[in-house]
């Protein structure tokens, strides 16, 4: 059975779904927003301020709330972040056109207004955002930043997504990880390294408090040593893929499906030297026994993600019994309670591992989570900026060039006040209703002093009319993550208007392959 209903003004119009996902990330917006507690049937407990944790753990029923949290989570793995600001401007646009359009408001009208909203977006969203606010932020003596661009990029992202408190923590320590990463080197590939093997750089401690994350040395292989002694300065390791056995099986080679052979470990440890024994298996006590005899460090059960990765830092190479990598030093730290073990390579001294405590499960998520979106948002502005100017120091570059803004509504009213004024000569309605609706996230931000936003809308003005300018310093926001956001929510808006109707089906979906057997 199948029931039909209009998703319109008459029955449940997405407007008052939108308001409800809104209101249910609004507390925890902006940089002194609180979190969200959670309570399941199970007596499990969540605490977070993340916006798309928040709405994966709501129970959305209406089809267009599950519309919304789709395009939200697509947007976010394109921008790294932006699920609460997206779902405050898209309230506040619905808002705007059904206060726009008043009795007037039917399906036609919809129809014809999602066309012009997708208009804008591919023809006149570039030019706006060129002319009104890359142009003007380039000329509002932006060079007068002060301090370092990435710490400032990290500091602006953190702040709203983790809070003043926890941000103070983990800014400066995803600095300190890029900085030890790049070596002072201002290029592509220590960015893209830590983005893509972010899960493999980092180590998750809890029990600990936030204050006792920091950055390790080489890489972190989330275990204790078996067997740990003290060894020079450069060390050979032998990494194995799978559990030994006392002699290879008659009419095979040495190294098979399910095991190695011991004797050729012991005569290619012998012969390189190797001090160092890493295993993604369990090996019998009588390798441990040996290991302890022969004084040489043994690690099992180690990810076996993470060794591939240490073998490509430390460029091994094949043997008969495994994979042979050269480290120029192996510890053992110690973290409250627990003990982890520290390979550094030889050919990636630069390799560091992120170490992140904190007091329990939710808490820890959420840094993690935080950390992680951080090197994400590194990596998508490192690459916007690179398709646009592949200058040296291209942090620079883009902050001069107005590509970068202060974080905090800088660009919402720039866009604001361009959309307005006599520049633009655009679809005017179309131009309205986005000028007002991008006020309500720098309203938003600011809502505990109203008189701070007032004052702040003021000064870009004074700023873009040619008035005086001053040095400033703090966080920064790329240019080309909010045009994506404003892009993202154009386009949802869009879908929810051109939905007419809402089919309840009662029975489960046939899937496409089942239709295909059908037919």
């Amino acid at each position: 059975p199948v029931q039909q209903g209009r998703c319109g003004v008459g029955m449940q119009p997405p407007l008052l779904v939108v308001s409800a996902l809104r209101a249910a990330v609004l507390r925890c917006f902006g940089p002194r927003g609180g979190s969200v507690f959670f309570t399941r049937d199970t007596g499990d407990v969540l605490v977070t301020r993340h916006g798309q944790k928040i709405l994966r753990s709501l129970q959305l029923e209406h089809p267009a709330a599950r519309l919304i949290v789709d395009c939200v989570h697509t947007h976010c793995q394109i921008a790294a972040d932006g699920s609460k600001s997206f779902l405050l401007l898209l309230s506040s646009l619905l808002s705007e056109m059904v206060s726009c359009c008043g009795a007037s408001w039917d399906s036609a009208t919809a129809r014809r207004l999602a066309q012009r909203l997708l208009q804008f977006c591919w023809t006149g969203l570039d030019d706006v955002i060129a002319r009104g606010v890359t142009q003007r932020a380039s000329s509002l003596a932006i060079c007068g930043y002060h301090g370092d661009v990435v710490e400032g990029l990290v500091r602006g992202y953190m702040a709203g997504r983790v809070g003043d408190g926890p941000a103070k923590v983990l800014s400066p320590l995803v600095c300190r990880f890029y900085q030890k990463w790049s070596g002072g080197v201002r290029g592509a590939e220590p960015v893209a390294v830590i983005h893509t093997h972010f899960s493999l750089l980092h180590t998750a401690v809890s029990g600990l408090p936030i204050g006792c994350s920091g950055v390790a040395e080489g890489l972190v292989l989330e275990r204790d040593w078996s067997a740990f002694f003290e060894h020079g300065p450069r060390v050979e390791v032998l990494v194995l893929a799978a559990s030994v056995c006392p002699a290879a099986e008659p009419g095979r080679g040495c190294v098979c499906d399910r095991c190695v052979a011991w004797p050729q470990v012991c005569v290619c440890a012998q012969q390189l030297g190797a001090c160092v024994l890493l295993s993604a298996a369990k090996q019998p006590d009588w390798v441990l026994q040996w290991a302890r005899r022969n004084r040489v460090c043994l690690a099992e059960c180690l990810d076996p993600e993470r060794l591939d990765l240490l073998c490509l830092l430390g460029q091994s190479r094949p043997t008969p019994a495994g994979r042979v990598a050269t480290a120029t030093s192996v510890r053992r730290l110690v973290l409250g309670g627990r003990r982890l073990a520290a390979v550094v390579p030889a050919h990636a001294p630069r390799a560091h591992t992120l170490l992140l405590c904190g007091p329990g499960p939710g808490p820890l998520d959420q840094s993690v989570s935080a950390c992680r979106g951080a090197v994400a948002m590194l990596h998508h502005v490192f690459e916007e900026d690179q398709s646009q100017s592949p200058a040296a120091d291209c942090w620079a570059e883009a902050l001069g060039s107005g590509r970068l803004l202060p974080v905090g509504g800088a660009f919402e009213l720039l866009l604001h006040d361009f959309l307005l004024s006599s520049d633009w000569t655009g679809d005017p309605q179309v131009s309205r209703l986005l000028a007002r609706a991008v006020l309500s996230v720098p309203g938003a931000l600011h809502s505990h002093k109203p008189r701070h936003f007032l004052q702040l809308h003021a000064h870009f003005l004074r700023q873009g009319s040619g008035g005086p300018s001053r040095p400033w310093s703090g966080g920064l926001e790329s240019v080309a993550a909010k045009r994506q956001l404003l892009s993202a929510v154009l386009q949802c808006a869009a879908k929810l208007l051109t939905v007419e109707t809402v089919l309840r089906v009662h029975a489960p979906l046939r899937t496409s392959r089942s239709d295909e057997e059908e037919d």
